[in-house]
């Protein structure tokens, strides 16, 4: 996120290389961890305010181009939004 851009993590590897950490969710029944994801910051006046996640617990789930433009497009609106 030090880049202020989108990040797609697709194995645990990336996580070694310092491109994000994991994202767990803890809820009463059990924790759950995601197998893929993508990390959009929103960013206004040049400040990152909050981010996209979008994320996945399905195995094997390799997210793309597709996912990180969905990401991004959405953080956009979100800091045109704040910004008004």
């Amino acid at each position: 996120m030090d880049d202020r851009k989108a990040v797609l993590i697709n194995n645990a590897a990336d996580y070694k290389h310092g491109k994000a950490s994991p994202i767990e969710v803890d809820d009463d029944d059990d924790t759950v961890k995601f197998s893929s994801e993508v990390i959009a910051p929103i960013i206004v006046e040049g400040d990152a305010i909050g981010a996209v996640i979008i994320c996945s617990k399905q195995p094997g789930m390799q997210m793309g181009d597709t996912e990180t433009k969905l990401a991004e497009t959405a953080a956009g609106f979100l800091a045109k939004q704040m910004s008004q």
